[in-house]
């Protein structure tokens, strides 16, 4: 059984025993028109997956209660866990450069999202990182990670997140989406504006190639060298 402690956050299953009976911010979302209303009925902790996951339903997970009491917080979540993980999908052979390169593209839309409600900690938890099973395979989160207030997150560390996918996988990229890696693990990638751009102008070359890329043996990986070591624990 898990043990709460004061200012930890605590994950642990929990069985629905009534499904047919929605919750109150089930029931009523227009309630929720605006940020008033807001304040009125959803604990300050659930606001942000009520927001993202009204907004951006493919990328996170449902917000089914909340409430708070003197001792704790309780939100309540759809249960993403059994979605396979990104590294999971990345590893797979069958995995086409197509959908490494959406998957790539959402990742860096979401560090836009989520940086408005200070989490892009959530896209660094390779854990965290899920794949819808239907199609189109979108990447969603299982849960949501607050920002560190002692560290300053920078596209760098999402570069290290997609350096870790690659090696971890040991999957190939063709020659200029490996390049894009490269650049942003080294910094030279400084917006998410400059990635997104970046990543259209990959996507275009993809798709004017003569023939496009096909998936590469697994058995030989791309190595993103860095000069110094990201010792960042992901």
């Amino acid at each position: 059984s898990a043990t709460l402690q004061p200012g930890k956050m605590v994950t642990v299953p929990v069985l629905d025993t009534q499904p047919l009976q929605m919750s109150p911010l089930q029931a009523a979302p227009a309630l929720l028109s605006s940020p008033e209303k807001m304040d009125v009925f959803v604990i300050a902790a659930a606001q942000a997956y009520f927001t993202l996951a009204t907004q951006f339903q493919e990328h996170f997970p449902l917000l089914q209660d909340a409430w708070k009491s003197d001792q704790y917080t309780v939100v309540l979540l759809k249960d993403l866990s059994r979605f396979p993980t990104l590294l999971e999908k990345f590893s797979h052979q069958q995995t086409s450069p197509q959908q490494i390169l959406d998957w790539l593209e959402q990742m860096a839309d979401l560090w836009e999202i989520l940086e408005n409600f200070q989490m892009r900690q959530s896209l660094l938890e390779l854990t965290n990182l899920r794949v819808y099973p239907s199609f189109p395979h979108s990447i969603c989160l299982q849960q949501l990670y607050a920002e560190s207030e002692n560290y300053t997150l920078s596209l760098f560390d999402l570069g290290g997140v997609w350096k870790a996918l690659v090696e971890k996988s040991q999957r190939t990229l063709f020659g200029s989406l490996t390049q894009l890696m490269r650049d942003l693990c080294e910094g030279e990638i400084e917006t998410i504006a400059q990635l997104q751009d970046q990543l259209r102008e990959v996507r275009e070359e993809f798709y004017s190639s003569s023939t496009e890329p096909e998936s590469l043996p697994i058995s030989t990986p791309t190595r993103i060298q860095l000069d110094q070591e990201d010792d960042t624990d992901l």
